[in-house]
């Protein structure tokens, strides 16, 4: 289980020249009471509003002690 998201921004801006993202979607595909999956997308871009890259994550989550956590993160950059 991941206790904070597994992804460092800091890393991101520093080596990418990361300044925000823009056009996100999310969906939902699958819930019920313990589990939970939900896919993300995105462009992120310098602050110039150039693209770096496209993003399309998906992730996975588990309802533990009555809170949800991550414990699955699988994505692609294009």
């Amino acid at each position: 289980m991941y206790n904070q998201y597994p992804v460092d921004p800091a890393r991101l801006k520093t080596e990418k020249g990361w300044d925000h993202s823009r056009d996100w979607n999310f969906d939902v595909v699958a819930i019920s009471e313990t589990e939970g999956r939900v896919e993300a997308s995105a462009t992120r871009c310098r602050a110039d509003g150039s693209v770096i890259e496209h993003i399309h994550g998906y992730y996975a989550f588990t309802r533990v002690d009555g809170q949800w956590k991550m414990y699955a993160l699988s994505g692609v950059s294009f």
